[in-house]
């Protein structure tokens, strides 16, 4: 063997032992990752579950929880749906607005007075829309909702609004849309409260 093929066989040597060494190196370092997002995320299936861990969570509202190299998690904050307050004649959506002379699926019929509370981040200048809508999701009315007394307050604030409409669609049944006044025009700080009503003959 001269010494050219001797030098050519060292050269093939050390790079298939290099090769062989960074292979080895990539696929600890994935397992190692894949290992540390299970332990990371191990036991967390919701926002609470998350905040409990010690995971940051932001100010934002509703709360979000970051995993760190996993999944974020969402506050839920009104996980059956709207709930009855203390007085059975009285919704409320999310702690921030109800309605005090309305129930799910009541007989509305024009002109309809509806009244209320709610606190001050719903309102914007002291309203926010309403609107009434058939059962194609079409607006047959709407309205704004007004204040009674100072709005930028972080308790609730009554509010009262009368909105006139016509149902022209033999179907009976519609929703009342309360929506939060929105100036920022951000979507995200969007928000609406859907009650389904139906409409009298």
């Amino acid at each position: 063997m001269n010494r050219n093929t001797l030098i050519i066989l060292i050269i093939v040597l050390l790079i298939v032992v290099v090769g062989a060494f960074l292979l080895v190196k990539n696929q600890k370092s994935n397992s190692d990752l894949v290992g540390s997002n299970a332990t990371s995320t191990n036991g967390v299936s919701n926002f609470y579950e998350c905040a409990a861990a010690g995971f940051p969570t932001t100010e934002s509202y509703p709360r979000e929880c970051q995993v760190p190299n996993g999944p974020a998690y969402i506050e839920d904050l009104i996980p059956n749906g709207p709930t009855a307050s203390s007085s059975p004649s009285a919704m409320s959506y999310k702690d921030v607005v109800k309605v005090t002379n309305l129930k799910e699926n009541d007989t509305i019929k024009s002109p309809l007075t509806l009244k209320g509370e709610a606190r001050g981040s719903w309102f914007f200048e002291g309203t926010f829309p309403v609107q009434i809508l058939d059962s194609n999701k079409d607006v047959i009315g709407q309205g704004v909702a007004q204040a009674i007394g100072e709005w930028a307050s972080p308790d609730y604030v009554p509010f009262s609004v009368t909105l006139t409409f016509k149902n022209n669609s033999p179907i009976r049944s519609g929703t009342l849309v309360l929506k939060k006044d929105n100036p920022s025009g951000d979507p995200s700080r969007d928000d609406s409260w859907s009650i389904p009503v139906r409409f009298a003959e």
